[in-house]
């Protein structure tokens, strides 16, 4: 289980003790790539974990509701695309994104994200290839490799076309737990998974050649 959820993630480099505070260092999947097009996406429905307060659940609960998370298993929460001089074209988190964004309208992100590091005004096919093909290692993994379920992670997608560099981390572990029934999956996580892979292939299928 923990040797395929290494791949899966950024990679671990100890800790780092500051200010009476413990912090995790990982991997900077931007290191000399500054340049790099970005989507953070939140993964699962339920998006709080498992010590939350009533308050802060229906927060989430209402978050849910009203975003993607419900249907999809997942939302947009920033997005930043560069060209491949570096110049900003679009930059968004959090509350500037997650109420724009619907199940009808999501795949135009991922387009818009593939677009700005693609060449000749068309989407980078390669970049959404390998992409795919990373999150695929994430659902095989959810699916056949792990007995715990998570909450409140996320996957970052990261792309350089310039460098024809591309990533899929899964990332924001924290909060999970021992899945007591046997046989059960973490379908939390699982439909966002689902769903993005769809998309992935959908804009794949449209798109190439």
């Amino acid at each position: 289980e923990n040797a395929f959820l290494k791949t899966l993630v950024p990679k671990y480099h100890g800790t780092w003790d500051h200010q009476e505070k413990t912090y995790v260092i990982l991997d900077n999947l931007l290191y000399r790539h500054p340049n790099s097009c970005i989507l953070d996406l939140k993964l699962g429905s339920i998006t709080y974990a498992y010590d939350s307060s009533p308050d802060k659940i229906e927060a989430h609960k209402q978050k849910t509701a009203k975003t993607t998370s419900e249907k999809l298993g997942f939302r947009i929460s920033g997005i930043i695309l560069k060209d491949k001089k570096g110049k900003l074209l679009e930059q968004k988190s959090r509350k500037d994104i997650y109420y724009d964004v619907t199940c009808e309208n999501v795949s135009e992100y991922f387009e818009k994200f593939f677009k700005a590091c693609g060449t000749n005004d068309k989407l980078n096919i390669d970049a959404a290839e390998e992409i795919l093909r990373l999150v695929e290692g994430i659902e095989e993994f959810l699916e056949n490799h792990t007995t715990r379920e998570w909450r409140c992670s996320s996957l970052l997608l990261v792309a350089d076309g310039e460098r024809k560099y591309q990533q899929a981390k899964w990332i924001d572990l924290g909060a999970n737990k021992k899945i007591e029934e046997e046989g059960k999956k973490d379908d939390n996580c699982l439909l966002g998974v689902r769903s993005l892979k769809k998309i992935l292939s959908d804009i794949i299928s449209k798109n190439k050649n």
